[in-house]
């Protein structure tokens, strides 16, 4: 990579005497540019050899070709990187690898490296690796190693014909401890290599994830599928993080807002530290990050409006518009690109009076409407409301209906929102058809987005919908539980006459239990709590019967000897729930609790990872003894019992008897990394897929073998 530098004119007024500055080659100095240079030693070590393998590719002519890298395991320490191409004379090894800061590609923009200290990275790591070279029938074996003052030494161990193809074989040995971190950092080094090594182990490189909008030099990426997704610059196959607070105004809030935001750059476009382990934010760089975030915004306010142009119907480009908004909706500088975007080939998408609104047209036959039927996944009720304008949801978000048939189509609908879908909104229009093609034509629809109510299914008949709802039997809702231990409600009927039954007072999807008030997601998970732990809950299963305060008021339930206020019970079963577990409750109480203190020098990996590890773990050793006091077992069924105890109001008064201690579990932390180090730099959370990899490692360390 060509490096830009400056040209000053001086301008003297008489001669001074003048020294130019030197560097002394002291074990120092070279400590400073092989070691102290990168704060990710392994890292930096597949990095800097990976992209030499590719530069040597590319001088070659065979950049396409993958290079061989031997990843160490748990029966071969060994790290190695063998790429197919020029290879080196015997004057260019011994010139290259003994003189910092030269290098061959400083004159093209083809080639990665520059400084000419990729090559002396491995001391970073080690004070002892090999490089062979095969060039032109010639095979050389080098030993680049520290001598006893400290300083490295370039020495060549032999020579010998090969029939070999060209190409240079870097080597050395690993810490037994570091198998997983090699690969670790392989994965992410190789994510944005167009050829993917050839490896001794399989490696699965990190993905970028599908692009929600992309353009020829860069794309969006979708969270959902990359977990957490930083905002990259790749130049040269190596993915930067680009530093949001370089940068203000609209850059700044894409950066610091957005996510996944993938930027490609011809090497040479901008600049990088010496370490290569981020850019450096020079005016350069800065500019020219700061007019590709520019013209990205452009082009996807561009692709926005052709994406809704070629949509085939107005409104299924309004439908397009949610869709691209609420995907893009955490970053506000992408939001209002998109917010630009008014029209559908000279249309206009929405009404002024309603952000996603389309104004319904009015009808004076009685009868003609448009009714808005809603419901959120955290309530069991349905919202109704008759409207005017017709607010816009995203395609998964809402479906229009029209009331082909009157008869139970409330009641269809309802069904289809609480049971099917559990959430949602549904618009159903109800009138004739002349109403329905008006409001299609208000709409930009045709008759194809559009479904009968009788594609709904019927709402289940009611167990006792025989019976007449007089007579002593009212509507309502039982409470059963499946056999897994989960509790969930049906409608139901019952007769006040009906033997050994409860019930619990609600009022608009309020639970009380204790004289205190509770969702029914709450009070569902009150139940589940108690099942769990172990408390004999049968007796309410399929007999515990919702009404409001006024219906037990009229129905005189607290005066019949039939009839049991389940709050009570429940209250009274929580305590004794408490008592038995006291030993468990205060375990837990003196446990991590879920909390990792923020304080540990920066080491932050989750507990509950720790524990995933533990259990694929063949061995117990330090790792058993944390988890089993920073996560006991069955620490998640605790925890629901407290949590519901506090929600009826009787946890205080039982944690006050409780004799707790507190966990010093960055203490804990640290002991536990003298054990394990690997684990210092293992990240708070870990990929599923390398628990198991992290597992053996701490197998191998409890077994002796680091």
């Amino acid at each position: 990579m060509k490096l830009h530098t400056n040209t000053n004119t001086i301008t003297k007024s008489e001669n001074f005497v003048e020294s130019n500055y030197s560097i002394d080659a002291t074990a120092k100095a070279f400590a400073i540019l092989s070691d102290g240079l990168y704060s990710n030693k392994i890292l930096a070590v597949v990095r800097e050899l990976s992209t030499n393998a590719y530069d040597s590719h590319v001088a070659a002519g065979c950049a396409e070709k993958p290079f061989d890298v031997h990843l160490p395991t748990a029966l071969d320490n060994e790290f190695s990187i063998r790429d197919y191409g020029t290879g080196l004379s015997r004057e260019d090894c011994m010139s290259l690898y003994t003189t910092y800061f030269r290098s061959d590609k400083t004159d093209s923009n083809d080639a990665v490296g520059c400084l000419g200290l990729g090559s002396k990275s491995p001391f970073a790591y080690t004070d002892q690796f090999m490089v062979e070279s095969f060039h032109n029938g010639n095979h050389m074996t080098f030993s680049a190693y520290k001598n006893e003052n400290d300083e490295p030494v370039f020495a060549l161990l032999s020579e010998q014909p090969t029939s070999d193809p060209n190409g240079l074989r870097v080597s050395f040995a690993t810490e037994a401890g570091d198998t997983i971190n090699f690969k670790y950092e392989a994965q992410n080094v190789w994510k944005y290599f167009v050829t993917t090594p050839n490896t001794n182990i399989d490696v699965e490189v990190v993905s970028q994830g599908d692009a929600t909008m992309s353009g020829d030099d860069w794309q969006i990426c979708n969270k959902a599928n990359r977990g957490y997704a930083k905002n990259e610059l790749v130049m040269g196959q190596i993915g930067y993080e680009l530093d949001a607070d370089q940068f203000e105004g609209d850059v700044y809030d894409l950066l610091w807002r957005g996510y996944g935001l993938i930027i490609h750059a011809n090497i040479g476009d901008v600049d990088i530290t010496p370490s290569r382990e981020s850019l450096s934010y020079n005016s350069r760089t800065k500019e020219f990050i700061h007019n590709k975030v520019k013209s990205i915004l452009e082009e996807i306010s561009t692709q926005t409006q052709q994406y809704i142009d070629d949509s085939p119907t107005l409104w299924d480009a309004r439908l397009d518009w949610v869709g691209v908004h609420k995907a893009m909706n955490s970053v506000k500088t992408i939001r209002e690109a998109i917010g630009d975007i008014t029209h559908y080939k000279n249309q206009e998408l929405f009404s002024a009076e309603s952000w996603c609104g389309v104004e319904l047209p009015e009808s004076t036959k009685a009868g003609n409407n448009v009714v808005w039927y809603t419901k959120s996944k955290y309530r069991s009720t349905v919202q109704r409301q008759e409207i005017s304008i017709l607010k816009v949801f995203s395609r998964a978000d809402m479906t229009i209906i029209y009331e082909n048939e009157k008869k139970g189509s409330v009641g269809r609908v309802k069904h289809h929102l609480k049971e099917v879908k559990q959430e949602g909104n549904i618009f159903l229009i109800r009138g004739d058809e002349d109403y329905l093609e008006e409001v299609l034509t208000a709409l930009g629809a045709n008759r194809d987005h559009v479904a009968d109510v009788t594609t709904l299914a019927k709402p289940p008949a009611s167990p006792s919908s025989s019976r007449s709802s007089g007579g002593g039997y009212k509507r309502c809702e039982v409470f059963r539980c499946k056999d897994s231990g989960e509790w969930y409600s049906d409608p139901s009927t019952v007769s006040v006459k009906e033997e050994n039954v409860f019930f619990i007072e609600s009022s608009r999807d309020d639970y009380f239990v204790n004289g205190k008030t509770m969702n029914r997601y709450k009070f569902k998970e009150l139940l589940n709590s108690l099942t769990v732990i172990g408390a004999d809950m049968d007796v309410l299963a399929g007999r515990l019967y919702v009404f409001t305060p006024s219906t037990v008021k009229s129905m005189k339930l607290r005066e019949r000897s039939n009839w049991t206020d389940a709050s009570e019970l429940l209250t009274t079963e929580m305590r004794y729930q408490l008592e038995l577990h006291k030993d468990r409750i205060t375990e837990y109480e003196s446990s991590d609790k879920n909390n990792w203190s923020s304080g540990n020098k920066g080491y932050n990996i989750a507990v509950s990872e720790l524990q995933k590890i533990s259990k694929e773990c063949e061995t117990h050793g330090e790792l058993g003894k944390f988890i089993a006091k920073a996560r006991p077992d069955g620490t998640d069924e605790i925890k629901n019992l407290i949590f519901s105890a506090k929600k009826i109001g009787i946890y205080s008064a039982f944690f006050e008897k409780l004799e707790t201690v507190v966990l010093d579990i960055d203490d804990m932390y640290d002991t536990l990394i003298e054990y394990y180090p690997m684990l210092k730099i293992a990240g708070r959370w870990i990929e599923d897929d390398d628990v198991k990899m992290v597992a053996e490692y701490i197998d191998s360390i409890n077994r002796g073998e680091k």
